[in-house]
């Protein structure tokens, strides 16, 4: 069983359809990652089509 794992390198990448019109700001949290001891926590922008993010994940600690 892994409790916790460091992400040397890489990126999550997200793409958000947004078929239903409309523009909001989205927080995302994901606090199992962790980067200088804080939780990632980031406000996506999502407008109307597709939205495509990348967060990069270098340097970031993975625990459950």
């Amino acid at each position: 069983k892994i409790q916790s794992a460091t992400i040397s390198d890489g990126q999550m990448d997200l793409v958000i359809s947004n078929n239903i019109g409309g523009a909001a700001d989205v927080q995302l949290t994901v606090p199992e990652l962790v980067r200088d001891g804080t939780g990632l926590d980031t406000v996506l922008t999502i407008i109307p089509g597709d939205n495509e993010y990348m967060i990069v994940l270098a340097v970031m600690i993975c625990s459950r």
